[in-house]
């Protein structure tokens, strides 16, 4: 695995990443995948962002294999600093379901903060909007929190990006409310 790690050190062309995702998902490849992962740990930001720049272009079967370490990726989303790791780890958690028995308060508090923090990107706070609604729509109580604090963007310039996002969340919960 360490011509794995080399690769992941240097710079990667989409069908570099295409062609990592597809062996990770080969499940003859548990090894890839188990190594792939690990890698979003490493100390090295350049491996660790490749890393999880792979596993986003894995498809459903990865996604499901990732299920399993739900917990590990939210703690590296709740103690990492980068920007870039955030929004790709973000992006894998939307990928997966969110069952109303597993929701983790620590996770769901992070979203509904980081949508209102100007001092997270515009990608990460759009994917915790998403990821707040993923969650939210298991309580009927925290639903109404979140469109409270989709109502709290109306007093800021929003981007194109977080306005979307927005809106569409909040179409979410408005056909939520009908069922």
């Amino acid at each position: 695995m360490e011509e794995l790690r080399k690769q992941l050190a240097g710079r990667l062309h989409i069908a570099d990443i295409k062609t990592l995702a597809f062996k990770a998902e080969d499940e003859r490849n548990v090894e890839i995948f188990q190594t792939l992962f690990g890698f979003i740990f490493d100390e090295d930001k350049r491996i660790a962002e490749n890393a999880a720049w792979v596993l986003t272009h894995c498809k459903q079967k990865g996604m499901r294999r990732l299920c399993q370490y739900r917990d590990a990726v939210i703690e590296k989303v709740l103690n990492t600093e980068s920007s870039t790791m955030q929004r790709l780890l973000l992006s894998l958690l939307l990928k997966q379901p969110f069952e109303k028995e597993r929701i983790r308060t620590d996770f769901l508090d992070f979203c509904l903060s980081t949508i209102t923090s100007s001092r997270h990107s515009v990608a990460v706070r759009a994917l915790c909007c998403y990821l707040s609604y993923k969650q939210c729509c298991h309580f009927p109580e925290l639903m109404n929190e979140l469109e409270s604090t989709l109502h709290l963007l109306e007093s800021e310039q929003l981007t194109s990006g977080l306005r979307h996002s927005k809106k569409k969340v909040l179409a979410y919960i408005a056909k939520h409310k009908k069922q």
